[in-house]
C-alpha cells in the first residue's frame, strides 16, 4: 500500500468518528424563517425583510440577556433567561406578525419548538423576553 492510499484511508477513518453538526436556535429559525417565506410566495424584497426582521429580533433577545453588543432596536433587562427561549419567541412573533394568516400556524410551530426546551423560569423568562422583542 503506497503512502497516498494509507493516507487516504486514515483521512476517511478520521471523518468517520466526526460527530455530525447540529444547528442551534438561530440556525433553526433561519431556516423557518426562509421556508416561511418560500411557502408564502413572497416576493424578494418581502421575504428578505422577513428575515431581517427575524434575525434582528433574535439578536436583540441574546444580546439582551449576554450584553455584549449595542442593541440593534431594544435592550431589555434579562439576566436570568434563557437565550434559546428568548430567540426562538422573538423569532416566532416576529413571523406571526408578518403573515396575520399565518399566525396561529406560527404559533403552533413556536410551541413545539418551546417544547423541547425544559421547563424552568428561565425558559419562561426567555420566552416573555423574545415575545416583548418580537413585538
Amino acid at each position: 500500500m503506497n503512502a497516498h492510499h494509507r493516507n487516504a484511508l486514515v483521512g476517511i477513518s478520521l471523518l468517520a468518528l466526526a460527530h455530525p453538526a447540529f444547528a442551534d436556535v438561530i440556525s433553526d429559525w433561519n431556516d423557518k424563517a426562509v421556508t416561511f417565506g418560500v411557502s408564502r410566495n413572497m416576493a424578494p424584497p418581502p421575504a428578505e425583510r422577513a428575515i431581517a426582521m427575524t434575525q434582528l429580533a433574535m439578536f436583540d433577545a441574546v444580546n439582551s440577556i449576554e450584553r455584549k453588543y449595542r442593541p440593534y432596536l431594544v435592550q431589555l433587562s434579562a439576566a436570568t433567561a434563557s437565550k434559546e427561549a428568548a430567540a426562538a419567541a422573538a423569532a416566532g412573533t416576529v413571523l406571526a406578525g408578518v403573515d396575520p394568516r399565518a399566525q396561529a400556524e406560527m404559533k403552533a410551530v413556536l410551541a413545539a419548538y418551546l417544547a423541547a426546551i425544559p421547563d424552568s423560569a428561565a425558559k419562561s423568562a426567555g420566552i416573555q423576553l423574545g415575545e416583548a422583542v418580537g413585538s
